[in-house]
């Protein structure tokens, strides 16, 4: 709402503005306020979530998980079983199956078992992960 006062000068018979004042219609304070606070929580709300989709999938990866390929996981148990000069020299290694038949997942220290045939023995070998990046140990067949 502007208000304005007019006064008129009786010697030159000019109309001469002399004050003006403006007030806001309280709505409309109410709803600017609400507006500028919506603007705020929203931009808070959009920097949080960028926070947790950089952590989530970048780094440290909450929510990326790294499998080892089952099948490639004893085709390497078995190789090592079997190689005279880095592994343990093993012979007649078959049926090697290793966690179930279900992919592992990838995490520095966790463990997975294989179960083996070694000269027609059945025997089990413990794998156990040395990064998150798939290195893993074979360990002595029991």
């Amino acid at each position: 709402m502007t208000t304005l006062q007019q006064t008129a000068d009786v010697a030159t018979g000019r109309t001469v503005q002399a004050s003006r004042s403006t007030t806001l219609n309280p709505l409309a304070t109410v709803a600017l306020a609400a507006a500028v606070v919506g603007g705020i929580v929203g931009l808070l709300a959009a920097i949080i979530v960028a926070v947790v989709l950089v952590l989530g999938f970048w780094k440290p990866g909450f929510f990326v998980t790294t499998k080892l390929d089952v099948n490639a996981a004893q085709t390497g148990v078995q190789q090592i079983l079997t190689d005279e000069a880095n592994g343990y020299g093993a012979k007649n290694v078959k049926d090697v199956k290793c966690n179930d038949g279900s992919s592992p997942t990838v995490k520095k220290g966790s463990t997975f078992d294989c179960e083996v045939s070694i000269d027609g023995t059945k025997r089990k070998v413990t794998v156990t992960f040395q990064d998150d990046n798939g290195t893993y140990e074979v360990g002595r067949p029991k």
